[in-house]
């Protein structure tokens, strides 16, 4: 049958909730977005969620959830919702692959070893891109002494010594970090986007895995965007460890010198609130 492409989004995926008999709440915690999202899709208000991937996913997600394919959901909203834009520059390559795996991704069990390999090769795509960026931002002396990010430290931090399989690499950016003035470390307790940048380039903007742990260091400013606040946990400049906000909320932080003091205890802005 030839899919027929809509502008109604949100009035098909509110037929479908109704169809199966859930209420909004119900759609909202099986989906861990929050009511106020889930409301806002079905009456296609996308002006009131966050912008760019994070849209997409939504509606993919709560399609999933609905019994509808989400490939044709998504489609049907970037025709709609989301025309494209020519760009000067032209998105990244890291940023195609992220779109290519979300448009392919869809709840088949035939695609689920394809997932998990997609997952790991952008994971160590990414380690391996995130450990050139912190050589090339460290002083002349840093860049004189690889062996401490090559070799396991002498003296691992008790983070390291409860999470052995990133033992090396978290105690590694530990020993840079007294060369910059801000940083924060990340820990992620489900799945979760996080987009970043630090002193003005693009560091980071992936989908981050259940247990992952991650380092932001900079000079001047890091502004940083999270996906599912609730699936986070932050400590800034080696503060207290506190979530970064509640379930289905986006959260963005934006840290400098001037204000990172004040930030070591402070609640981060949120983006979208339940």
């Amino acid at each position: 049958m030839q899919h027929i492409v809509t502008e109604d989004i949100g009035g098909r995926l509110r037929s479908a909730r109704e169809h199966r008999g859930m209420s909004l709440r119900d759609v909202a915690t099986r989906t861990k977005l929050t009511i106020p999202v889930v409301r806002a899709i079905e009456r296609n208000d996308f002006t009131a969620l966050p912008g760019g991937m994070f849209r997409k996913a939504y509606v993919r997600t709560l399609a999933v959830e609905v019994g509808l394919n989400p490939n044709d959901i998504a489609a049907d909203y970037c025709a709609w919702f989301e025309p494209p834009v020519e760009s000067l520059s032209g998105p990244s390559r890291e940023t195609t692959r992220e779109e290519q795996w979300l448009n392919q991704l869809a709840p088949s069990p035939r695609r689920f070893l394809v997932t998990l390999v997609a997952v790991a090769v952008l994971a160590t795509a990414w380690l391996l891109l995130d450990g050139a960026l912190r050589t090339a931002s460290v002083d002349n002396d840093a860049l004189n002494r690889p062996a401490a990010v090559a070799t396991p430290p002498l003296a691992p931090t008790a983070a390291a010594n409860n999470r052995p399989g990133q033992a090396a690499i978290t105690t590694a950016t530990a020993a840079q970090a007294t060369h910059v003035p801000l940083r924060i470390e990340l820990a992620a307790a489900g799945w979760c986007w996080v987009a970043a940048d630090t002193d003005g380039k693009r560091s980071m903007y992936r989908l981050v895995e259940p247990g992952e742990r991650l380092v932001l260091e900079a000079h001047r400013v890091i502004s940083l965007r999270i996906g599912d606040a609730g699936a986070m946990t932050l400590s800034i400049n080696d503060g207290p460890r506190r979530s970064a906000g509640g379930d289905g909320e986006v959260v963005e932080l934006t840290l400098t010198p001037d204000n990172v003091e004040a930030m070591r205890d402070s609640a981060v802005e949120t983006a979208s609130a339940d």
